[in-house]
This record gives C-alpha cells, sequence and structure tokens, in this order.
C-alpha cells in the first residue's frame, strides 16, 4: 500500500505525540505529599535487655499529627509517644531500654511503625526494621524458611527447619491488632480493627512481619512485608483475589514500555521515509488514515481516564457522598419534581435558612440527570453527570482541536494534556479533575 508523505510524516507525528501522551499521564509512584522518614539506630542486646538510641527525621511531605512509635521486640510490643505535631525537616530521638529476652546468639530484627494521622485525620503508618546481632551472628543459610502471604492466608516453607524452632511475629499498624506470635500450624489469621481509627476505602496499608527460626543453636531471623488491602468500605479484604486490580494498562512499567515502544516506531518510520526519499516538505488534507487513528486515540484517553474512577462502581443504585456530595443529592430529589413542573430553580429553605437553588452551580448537570433517571434511577444517573465532565475532557479538548483546524498530533497533545490534568491529585476543590469532581465541585 503506498502512503503519500504527508501523511506518512502525519502519522510519525501521531505516534510521537501518543508518545508524549504515555510519558505525561504516567501514574505517580509516590505521591508528593506523602511523608517520607529515614531512621539511623544504634542497638546493644543482652540476654534480657534491648537498649540503644534511634533517630527518625522527616524528609518530606507536610505536616502530620499524633504520632506514636511501637516497637515489636522478640517478646514485648511499647508504645512511645512521639511528637504531637510533627514538621518537616524535623528529628525525633528515643532511647530505648526494654525487656527483651535472646536465648541464643545470633541475628534479630526489632520491628517498629510510626502511627500518624494527616491534616485530613485519616490513619497511616511508615513501618520499619533495625537489624542487630546479640554475641555472635551466623549467617542465614542459602536455603532457609519463607511465609507468602495470600490475605488472611499463609504459606510455610519450612526449608528443612522443626515446627516448634520457627515463629512468625506481625507488626501491625496503625488500625489492626492480631496474635502476637503464629506457628507454622497456623494457615490462615484473622484481624481486629481498631474501634476508634477507620480506615481509608480502597487503600492499601504497608506492614511488616518478621520470621524467627532456631537452627544448629543459633537465632535468625527475617523480615517479610506484606500489605493490608481495603474495600470500598474500608473493610479488610481478606482475600486478595477480589482486591480492586488496576489492569496492567495502568502500570507505569508497562506504559513507559509501550512509550518507547512507539517512539521507536516514529523514528523507524521517519528514517524509512528518508531512505525512500519520501519526507518533501507540503501541504494539504490529512489522510483518512491519520484522522480515524486520532478519533479513536483521543477516545481511547478518554477510556483510560474513565478506568482510574472504578467504573464497575457506577451502575451501583448507590448514592456517591463526600465533599459537598451529599448536598447535591438534596438538589437531584428536589430538582426531579421541579423539572415535572418546568422549573430550573427555586427557593430552597434548607439552605442558609432560605437560598435561590443553583447560585453557585450550573442547572444544566440536574436536567439531565433528570432525564437519565428514567433509564437508570436518580443515584446512576447522578454518577454519571457528576463523572462524565472529567472523564470526556480529553476527547473534548481534541474536538476543539478539531473545530480550530488543528493538526491530529496537535490534538493528541491537547487531549494529553486535559487528561494530566484531569489526574492529577495536586487540587481537589477547584473542580475539573476527577478528585474534585468526587468531591462535589462539578
Amino acid at each position: 500500500m503506498q502512503i503519500d508523505s504527508l501523511s506518512l510524516r502525519l502519522l510519525r507525528q501521531v505516534l510521537l505525540a501518543y508518545s508524549a501522551l504515555l510519558v505525561l499521564c504516567l501514574p505517580s509512584s509516590a505521591e508528593s505529599d506523602v511523608p517520607g522518614f529515614e531512621h539511623q539506630a544504634s542497638i546493644a542486646a543482652t540476654a534480657t535487655e534491648l537498649s540503644g538510641r534511634v533517630e527518625l527525621s522527616r524528609i518530606a511531605g507536610g505536616t502530620i499529627h499524633n504520632s506514636e512509635l511501637v516497637l515489636w521486640s522478640a517478646d514485648k510490643i511499647v508504645r512511645i509517644a512521639g511528637p504531637r505535631t510533627w514538621q518537616p525537616l524535623e528529628p525525633f530521638v528515643f532511647q530505648i531500654n526494654i525487656p527483651s529476652s535472646h536465648p541464643l546468639p545470633g541475628r534479630y530484627h526489632l520491628l517498629l511503625a510510626i502511627e500518624y494521622r494527616d491534616d485530613d485525620k485519616n490513619w497511616h503508618s511508615y513501618p520499619f526494621s533495625i537489624e542487630y546481632d546479640f554475641e555472635t551472628a551466623q549467617e542465614a543459610p542459602r536455603r532457609a524458611p519463607r511465609v507468602k502471604f495470600k490475605g488472611s492466608k499463609l504459606r510455610w516453607q519450612m526449608a528443612g527447619i522443626a515446627p516448634e524452632n520457627l515463629s512468625l511475629t506481625l507488626a501491625l499498624a496503625p488500625l489492626w491488632e492480631a496474635a502476637a506470635t503464629l506457628n507454622p500450624g497456623d494457615r490462615s489469621f484473622e484481624l481486629v480493627q481498631r474501634r476508634d481509627r477507620a480506615a481509608l476505602p480502597g487503600g492499601i496499608y504497608p506492614q511488616l512481619a518478621r520470621l524467627d527460626w532456631r537452627d544448629h543453636g543459633f537465632h535468625h531471623s527475617r523480615v517479610i512485608p506484606w500489605s493490608i488491602r481495603t474495600d470500598q468500605r474500608g473493610h479488610w479484604l481478606k482475600d486478595v483475589g477480589v482486591a480492586p486490580r488496576h489492569g496492567w494498562w495502568r502500570s507505569s512499567f508497562w506504559l513507559q514500555i509501550l512509550s518507547v515502544a512507539l517512539a521507536g516506531l516514529a523514528l523507524v518510520l521517519t528514517l524509512i521515509a528518508f531512505r525512500r526519499h519520501r519526507t518533501a516538505p507540503g501541504h494539504g488534507e490529512e489522510s483518512p488514515v491519520v484522522r480515524y487513528t486520532g478519533w479513536l486515540l483521543a477516545a481511547g484517553i478518554s477510556l483510560w481516564v474513565a478506568d482510574h474512577t472504578r467504573l464497575d462502581l457506577w451502575l451501583l443504585p448507590t448514592w456517591a457522598t463526600g465533599g459537598d456530595t451529599a448536598s447535591h443529592i438534596l438538589y437531584a430529589n428536589v430538582f426531579r419534581d421541579w423539572v415535572a413542573q418546568g422549573k430550573v430553580s427555586g427557593w430552597m429553605p434548607e439552605v442558609f435558612m432560605g437560598f435561590p437553588a443553583f447560585r453557585y452551580y450550573f442547572p444544566m448537570p440536574f436536567v439531565l440527570g433528570v432525564y437519565l433517571s428514567k433509564l437508570f434511577g436518580l443515584p446512576v444517573a447522578f454518577k454519571f453527570i457528576a463523572m462524565l465532565p472529567a472523564v470526556l475532557l480529553p476527547f473534548a479538548t481534541y474536538v476543539m482541536g478539531a473545530l480550530l483546524a488543528w493538526p491530529v498530533a496537535a490534538r493528541i497533545l491537547g487531549a494529553a494534556g486535559a487528561a494530566g490534568f484531569v489526574l492529577t491529585t495536586g487540587t481537589s476543590i477547584w473542580g475539573g479533575n476527577l478528585m474534585a469532581q468526587l468531591a462535589g465541585e462539578f
């Protein structure tokens, strides 16, 4: 099939623009406002005691509150009050002097976690461990025991160690409690959530576990990272299989691979074009292949944005809540009656002892919601009118570019910029992005 030089050049531009989209919209591996910590420790152990000095430093993030340090030694759990208000770059130094039995020489681990609240009063934790030796340590054999977590299930790999010489300690923070020590006979475990602390919906809480075993007169220890996941109601997901999993297309790694591959393909097409002397500059109509490809990519960008919102929850007959959304539910119900009377506004006695409705919010989304409610019911229709503006913004940006006669590549870059804005987490009150839509600022 013959492709003219202009079509080839524009197709190459589209590929490069889409590569830029993938780089711009990569999900961040860590939010900028998540606190970061560093720690330094000097630990000394005797047969019955553990002592030393630990210095914790905040290196990033905003102010945190009500911090508390939890320690899991060999046979004891200790809590130490931290700074009530902890600013970035502020160190916290504490002394350790706790009873802790060390019956055998070898390597041990002290598990610790900083529990704290953010500005929104949500609980978080930073788990870490400190390795230390008692008397003479011996390196663990290459074939050492392991434990794998799958929700509430445990899979033990004994590596020839007798069950009575093996134990697992769960270091849980900041919301759950469990049995202090588990043995190979325990194939599952139960967590009890603290009544005074609520978990975030759809949250992931990193945890640590310590595996201790005795072998040939020495003690060995290793730290195992695992995590607690919550469902959309903030309840612990015992079965990891029902945890909300993101598709591979949401992974930073695969997006980077795809971005590099598309950029490489664009470069190869350019080299081929130069080799065949088909890149002479020219002007004219873009080929149908380029135009249709642009529209498909724009639709794909909006679908990719929608995939971040748990589409399976849109059709559930439940009301969305959060931020100003709760007051909008009242508006939606009242407005349904008003539309039947030919009204688009009215007096709301429930607001500020009487207030004209829609003084600050445009009534059109509620008009659309009334008509959609005839098909899906009002709760589902309300979710659609609240979320579609943000989800469709990249596609709408592409349409705007088409109306302004922009090249396809420029339209794709515009849609990419809109997608980056919609997915930003830097603000949740000014409207436009997904977080603002969820807070009712639509």
